[in-house]
């Protein structure tokens, strides 16, 4: 099997085959991980394919990321901020930059109303997280990335990934019975 890394040099040297499949490896995660911050899709898909061409563009002058999903989320990432800040400010725009992610549950789960009271107390609490704590609770729980890779993506210092992570559990704690807290993170390890 061909890991990302072998897909991606073989990507650089010109192989068209390997940035096809680099593009169908990735397209719909980072279709999904782009609407986690905006509901405009054509902003989206715009992103993404100005992502992939600028790969194919610059390949050659990119070096080897140490995760190619990784790389590919932060690209995308500065992207939307870069397009989302230059667009002209209105009064009720929804292309507004704010990371929001649904929590996946078992069919099981679903049909279970208390359960059904404890997620939406549980996307309640998350919605008063600012956009960075709500991301970094994704990268962190749901992506299950360590703090290193969340300090790349988000463009931060390692240790303010510590605090920003701190602040969002604690606040989090603060809005919700302990269960609660505890159902959230199982749900997001589970996913």
């Amino acid at each position: 099997m061909v890991n990302e890394l072998e897909i991606w040099c073989e990507f650089q040297s010109g192989n068209g085959d390997a940035y096809a499949k680099l593009y169908n490896s990735f397209v719909a995660q980072l279709y999904s991980y782009g609407m986690k911050f905006t509901n405009d899709v054509t902003l989206v898909e715009d992103s993404i394919q100005d992502l992939f061409c600028t790969l194919w563009a610059s390949r050659e002058r990119l070096s080897i990321p140490g995760s190619v999903k990784n790389y590919l989320y932060k690209s995308l990432r500065n992207s939307l901020y870069k397009k989302i800040n230059a667009l002209p400010v209105l009064v009720e725009d929804d292309r507004a930059l704010d990371f929001h992610f649904e929590l996946a549950l078992d069919e099981k789960l679903t049909q279970n109303e208390h359960f059904q009271q404890i997620k939406q107390q549980i996307e309640e609490a998350l919605d008063k997280l600012t956009p960075r704590q709500r991301e970094i609770i994704y990268y962190r729980f749901y992506q299950d990335m360590g703090f290193d890779e969340i300090a790349d993506i988000m463009n931060m210092q390692v240790r303010a990934t510590y605090k920003l992570t701190a602040r969002a559990l604690e606040t989090l704690r603060m809005l919700l019975p302990t269960t609660h807290l505890f159902v959230l993170l199982f749900l997001l390890r589970t996913r």
